[in-house]
């Protein structure tokens, strides 16, 4: 009687253990989130095309660091990721969907896509909320624009955002900040590249006699 007592004890410890490592073991519900956002503007910038205002966007590559999970910096050199949070896509693709949109559609430029020209590279140097008393939302992006013998401009774009602490929650404060924070960079890029595209296209050529022409007389 005593030992089926005690069995019986053990049974039911069993499946109190089984039942609260069910329970543990639930999936994680995943939330995912996208960075894409309107222009910031009005609406379309109206610029004027010159006749060689072209340009081809290379891929535009990021950090070793960026990926899907959402990133935050707690200090100058700690790095974390949210646990449930995504985004639907690498953040790279984000920006150069809005690059895409911004030099093509809204400024008007040219889409190269083979032979010699201007050439947009571009980099993703940080995309992360920054936690803090204020925190905010910060984007780095490097960008390179060049020819097949030079480069004509070489800047890097910093932009920050508060994070909200109204509505919502913190990740999705975040989100919303860093989205913001990316459509400024993009219109800022659009504006840098496309001013530097009118000078080169507007620059008198140089025209260079040959030296037996010039020996010649």
């Amino acid at each position: 009687m005593k030992l089926s007592l005690e069995i019986s004890v053990l049974c039911v410890c069993a499946l109190a253990s089984a039942c609260a490592l069910t329970s543990r073991s639930e999936p994680m519900q995943v939330r995912y989130f996208s960075a894409d956002l309107a222009a910031s503007g009005t609406g379309p910038v109206v610029v004027a095309r010159g006749p060689n205002l072209a340009l081809r966007l290379e891929r535009v590559r990021s950090s070793a660091h960026l990926g899907e999970s959402i990133a935050f910096r707690t200090g100058t050199h700690e790095l974390g990721y949210y646990d449930q949070e995504r985004w639907t896509e690498r953040p790279e693709a984000f920006l150069e969907r809005g690059l895409e949109r911004a030099l093509f559609q809204e400024h008007g430029v040219t889409r190269v896509v083979g032979g010699v020209s201007e050439t947009l590279s571009v980099e993703l140097i940080s995309f992360e909320e920054v936690r803090g008393p204020e925190p905010v939302a910060r984007i780095e992006v490097g960008v390179t624009l060049h020819d097949e013998r030079a480069s004509q401009l070489e800047q890097t774009i910093q932009i920050e955002r508060p994070i909200s602490a109204q509505a919502g929650d913190r990740p999705s404060r975040a989100v919303a900040a860093l989205s913001e924070a990316m459509s400024a960079a993009v219109d800022q890029i659009a504006q840098i590249v496309t001013e530097r595209l009118r000078v080169l296209a507007s620059a008198e050529p140089v025209n260079v006699e040959p030296p037996a022409a010039a020996a010649s007389r």
